[in-house]
């Protein structure tokens, strides 16, 4: 399961996927497991995930605090039920300092300030993460980059990128989504080198 956790942070659904379902496989009971397998699904766009989501929300009152209320708020997100917005809040409230607390919980604020300022002390949290960690932090960049870019501040959007490129230059995301941005506001000609970039990393 660490494995495949590790995987996912590193943006490798397939892998993610292999290596959860292996162990949601091996260990039905535990929503945890259940919890990151529905992840690495809905990343690899497996159409079982909806499957896995009712799993791992069934298995959430078997869960200490903490996860349940992360498994609870991150499929309520999914299903756009009115209570995620309740669930996120208290689970931010409950846990303010855990980076990965703070990614789920900003799915559900409808207004992009509130989004961007859990993302942002996530980030900072994360900072100081092991260098052999899972880089949460570059989760969080993922998300505030497409907050972003959904809020149509496409500007801010590219300048994540630029934040996430100088703290690991060697990501081959960031220079995907580098691409894609530059594509999306016209500057195709200067996409190719990014689109470049990240092929020789990818």
């Amino acid at each position: 399961a660490r494995e495949g956790r590790r995987a996912l942070a590193e943006f490798d659904a397939t892998g993610a996927a292999r290596r959860l379902d292996a162990a949601a496989r091996a260990r039905p009971a535990s929503a945890t497991i259940a919890y990151y397998a529905w992840r690495a699904a809905v990343a690899a766009g497996d159409p079982a995930q909806w499957a896995l989501a009712a799993r791992a929300d069934s298995l959430a009152g078997t869960a200490p605090l903490r996860e349940r209320l992360l498994v609870r708020t991150h499929v309520a997100a999914a299903r756009e039920l009115l209570a995620a917005v309740a669930l996120g809040r208290e689970l931010a409230a409950r846990f303010p300092d855990d980076p990965e607390v703070l990614e789920v919980a900003q799915l559900v604020e409808p207004e992009l300030a509130p989004a961007v300022a859990l993302l942002e002390r996530a980030i900072a949290r994360d900072s100081t993460a092991p260098p052999d960690a899972p880089c949460r932090r570059c989760e969080a960049l993922d998300r505030l980059v497409y907050r972003y870019w959904y809020a149509d501040s496409l500007d801010a959007a590219e300048r994540t990128v630029h934040r996430w490129i100088a703290m690991r230059g060697e990501d081959e995301r960031p220079w995907r989504l580098l691409r894609e941005l530059r594509i999306a506001t016209g500057r195709r000609a200067v996409a190719d080198s990014a689109h470049r970039r990240g092929i020789a990393l990818g």
